[in-house]
């Protein structure tokens, strides 16, 4: 692609673009370019690809969509509208008149109320709140310090009146400090 403003060098063999004039009446020197130089002028501007999709929308193109005479259809789409179906809201129903839908409902909340998920190995309503026994005795002597000191700090609050009254959980804590002393006493006997 050779422009008007490219010449070949007789002398040197090379591509040139001829010198121009400035403004103030002097030359600039000529410029030696490769094959295939296109001058910065004719360079088309840059378009990022969110401008030229806005550009294409304003003008009513629809990206994928071809144009052609024939009526086009959408894959998985039916052709024959029928009736949505509404689950959820429904209105106020008339005695004796039984659904498939709320009987599958029933059936299936009745078969969760059956479900049971708590562990097999664990029984008993305070097996859930109890923490499980670490394999080293030391380990677990070591958290039953830790929540004698809790229970005994909250013991101390509740005397020096800091705390006017106790959530649930923390009276829970504070009646288990016999079974906490039990088990510390049980497993100091071991490990000495």
């Amino acid at each position: 692609m050779e422009t008007v403003n490219q010449y070949t060098d007789p002398d040197t063999g090379y591509m040139m673009v001829p010198g121009t004039q400035r403004p103030d009446g002097t030359w600039r020197k000529p410029i030696r370019v490769k094959e295939g130089y296109v001058p910065q002028d004719e360079v088309a501007v840059y378009e990022s690809k969110g401008r030229s999709i806005a550009k294409s929308r304003d003008s009513g193109y629809i990206p994928g969509l071809s144009i052609d005479s024939a009526p086009h259809t959408i894959p998985g789409l039916s052709s024959d509208p029928s009736p949505l179906v509404v689950v959820g809201k429904s209105k106020k129903k008339k005695k004796g008149s039984g659904s498939a839908a709320s009987t599958s409902v029933s059936s299936i909340t009745t078969g969760l109320a059956n479900v049971d998920i708590s562990n097999s190995s664990k029984t008993g309503p305070d097996s859930a709140a109890t923490q499980p026994t670490p394999t080293d005795p030391a380990k677990r002597l070591r958290n039953l310090k830790k929540r004698l000191r809790d229970i005994e700090s909250l013991e101390a609050k509740m005397k020096s009146g800091d705390i006017s009254s106790f959530e649930p959980e923390q009276k829970e804590k504070v009646s288990k400090k016999d079974e906490v002393l039990k088990e510390i006493f049980a497993l100091e006997m071991v490990i000495s």
